[in-house]
This record gives structure tokens, C-alpha cells and sequence, in this order.
């Protein structure tokens, strides 16, 4: 099992990572799914109790994300 762990960043940080989502750099989604992953862990534990259904369902919104960036208006967070 994937063991997540919390990463502290900055709104302004938060909003810099989108911004490089936005214009297709790795950096935006790995330093976002390193933001997101553990609090979307412990909310996906809470309705399921399934570990490695959780981490699929993480992945998946992770993988599908870069393709959607560019229409999504808001910011990560409303994706999310």
C-alpha cells in the first residue's frame, strides 16, 4: 500500500503549480498530486473502505486531469 504523506504549500505555491498544469509541465501535476493525494486518501477511506480501490480512484482523477486543464476555468481544487 501507498503510504501518502501531507506536503505543506502555500496558496500562492498551490496557484503556481496550476499555472504550470495549465501550460502542460510535469512539474504542476506532480507537485499538485503531491499536494492533494493524501487528503483525497483519507476522504476516499472514509466513504470506501477499500486501500487500493482509494488509490486507483486517485490515479485515475490524476491521469485525467492534464488532458482537462485547459478547459477547467476555476482553479485544481474545483476539479478536485
Amino acid at each position: 500500500m501507498v503510504k501518502y504523506q501531507e506536503n505543506p504549500i502555500s496558496f500562492n505555491d498551490r496557484n503556481e503549480l496550476w499555472l504550470l498544469l495549465r501550460n502542460g509541465k510535469r512539474e504542476g501535476l506532480e507537485g499538485l498530486y503531491r499536494l492533494f493525494a493524501h487528503e483525497l486518501f483519507k476522504y476516499g477511506l472514509a466513504l470506501v473502505n477499500d486501500a487500493d480501490f482509494v488509490q486507483d480512484c486517485i490515479q485515475e482523477v490524476f491521469l485525467t486531469c492534464g488532458s482537462i486543464t485547459r478547459d477547467c476555468k476555476g482553479g485544481f481544487h474545483l476539479y478536485l
